[in-house]
This record gives C-alpha cells, structure tokens and sequence, in this order.
C-alpha cells in the first residue's frame, strides 16, 4: 500500500510499523550496524546517554527546527550521487516528515530494545530495495550529526554527540 504523497521506490512500502524508529547514529540501510550500536549502547535503564538524547531531541522539536530538511541538505551537498540515485523519484517533502517521526520514535523507544531493534530491522529491509548501500552509512550518520548540529546550536555539546 502506497502512502498519500508518496513517489518512487519508497512509495511501495507497507504501511508504516506501529512505531517506526531509526537510530540517531545514522539511518541504516540493514539493522545489523544499528542494532549492534544500540545493543552495546552503554545506558538501556534511560539514565545517561539515553536521558540525554530524550532531553536532545525534545530540545529540537520544541524549537521547530527544519532538522530532516538540513539533513537532506547536508546529505545531498557531500554525497550529490544520492540525490540522484536512491532519492531519485522521491517525494522529498514527505520523506521528511517522515524521517523525523522515525528518529522521534528511535528517542521514544531507546529504552525499549524490543520494540526498537525489530523495528530497525524492517525499516533496514526496506531501506535494501530502495538501493542502500553499507557505504552510505558514515554519509548518513556525518548528515544526521551535521543538522543535529545546526538544530541545536550551543546545545549540541560534545556529551551530545557522543550519546
């Protein structure tokens, strides 16, 4: 089934999971990286990095800042060759709306593995057939590190970036 406004290869997803996520490390093309990232993650109880990420993120959606839209401006500028391959018929603007409900959905669920890392998993599968690639994963990561960055300003501190 094909969401209302969608395009291209991303157009023919399933409907969405119940609580779509993607990690704040990088949007993965298949869970593994993820889910051994988070899996080793060194704070699962919601102390620590992980409160520090949840304070990050409702930082950043309580300033209204066009985080997924730097995003793919930061993407696109280093790696243009994207743009025009695995985003190539894609309808920009939903894409991302939608990937800031999935990484809002990664911040809710960090503390949750059994709902975030099957949900990495699907989301990785998906991301296969729309032609990612193992090498687009620092481009994505160095993107989502980038316009959390710009998003959040003074409040992007090296404690943040590490979480």
């Amino acid at each position: 089934m094909s969401a209302p406004g969608r395009k291209g290869p991303h157009a023919e997803d399933d409907a969405a999971p119940a609580a779509p996520v993607t990690s704040l490390r990088g949007a993965p093309a298949t869970a593994t990286p993820a889910a051994a990232s988070i899996a080793g993650h060194s704070d699962t109880s919601g102390g620590g990095d992980n409160s520090l990420i949840k304070k990050s993120w409702a930082l950043l959606v309580e300033s209204f800042a066009p985080f997924a839209e730097l995003f793919y401006e930061f993407l696109f500028a280093e790696h243009p060759i994207l743009k025009e391959t695995v985003f190539a018929a894609t309808d920009m603007k939903g894409q991302s709306k939608m990937l800031t409900a999935m990484v809002g959905s990664a911040v809710d669920n960090i503390d949750n593995l059994d709902v975030l890392l099957p949900a990495l998993k699907k989301m990785g599968q998906r991301h296969c057939r729309y032609g990612t690639r193992v090498e687009h994963y620092a481009p994505v990561g160095e993107a989502l590190l980038s316009a959390l960055d710009r998003c959040l300003n003074i409040d992007f501190t090296d404690e943040v970036r590490e979480a």
